[in-house]
């Protein structure tokens, strides 16, 4: 029972009024820049601000997100597009070749440029490289910081 333990008291740390209140504020602020990142998107594309037009980007990119998040599928893709395109295209009203050329910058602005900063990351960081080849083998090494398995490299230096 010391999970079940050490999940209650986690859990009753983190729910409890103020770390709640904090991460639902940060939560909206963040949903609200996404929504005014599509607004200006959607004034680059030549559409004049106003406050409707506000409204209605980060309602589109919202309610597309949790569209995309229902879909189950792998960053929501092709959901997320299709519902925040229809959306743009009903809502505001917008030709579907702008609204496809809204959604598209977007996607690469929130989704990709994060994959791709990821990548990189992934790529760069010694420790995460390490894991990613020890992942490879069954046998273990202890390291420093942690038990990594050796790979097949690794198991002929040893050898000689």
């Amino acid at each position: 029972m010391p999970a079940a333990t050490h999940f209650y008291e986690a859990a009753h740390g983190l729910l409890r009024p103020k770390p709640t209140l904090v991460a639902v504020t940060l939560g909206c602020v963040a949903w609200f820049g996404e929504g005014a990142a599509t607004f200006g998107v959607l004034v680059g594309l030549g559409l004049n601000p106003s406050v409707r037009l506000l409204s209605i980007a980060v309602f589109a990119f919202a309610f597309s997100t949790i569209i995309g998040a229902l879909s189950a599928l792998p960053g929501g893709l092709g959901a997320t597009e299709a519902s925040l395109a229809g959306l743009l295209v009903l809502l505001v009203p917008l030709p579907t070749a702008t609204a496809a050329a809204a959604t598209l910058l977007l996607r690469l602005a929130t989704l990709w440029f994060a994959v791709l900063i990821g990548l990189v990351a992934w790529a760069l960081s010694p420790d995460l490289v390490l894991a990613r080849r020890a992942a490879k083998s069954t046998e273990l090494v202890k390291t420093d910081t942690i038990d990594l398995p050796l790979t097949a490299k690794d198991k002929q230096g040893r050898n000689t």
